[in-house]
């Protein structure tokens, strides 16, 4: 996850909500961006900020898995891109089809 206008401009020290959430099986979220308010909040401090990874039965499975516990962080001044687990599974597909013909 990142803060809206990663890549540009960003906001610092918005307030991350419900990150425990997502303390789900086969699920981890890495900080990379995050630090404690002065009230003990979770905030944003950088442009990328969560790494939200999951391992299921395979990559497609993987990918719900995460995409379900993003899902469950309230983070209105946050976005995830929902493209990049495609691009592996598309990868790991072609690659399987040209090695069985």
């Amino acid at each position: 996850m990142a803060s809206s206008g990663c890549r540009g401009s960003y906001g610092k020290g918005t307030l991350i909500r419900n990150p425990e959430n997502v303390a789900a099986p086969a699920v981890k979220t890495f900080h990379a961006g995050t630090a404690l308010n002065p009230d003990g909040g979770l905030i944003a401090t950088g442009g990328r900020v969560l790494g939200v990874t999951a391992t299921g039965s395979d990559l497609e499975d993987d990918r719900d898995r995460s995409y379900q516990a993003v899902a469950q962080i309230n983070w209105p001044d946050g976005f995830c891109r929902r493209d990049v687990g495609w691009t592996g599974e598309l990868f790991l597909r072609n690659t399987y089809l040209a090695s069985n013909k």
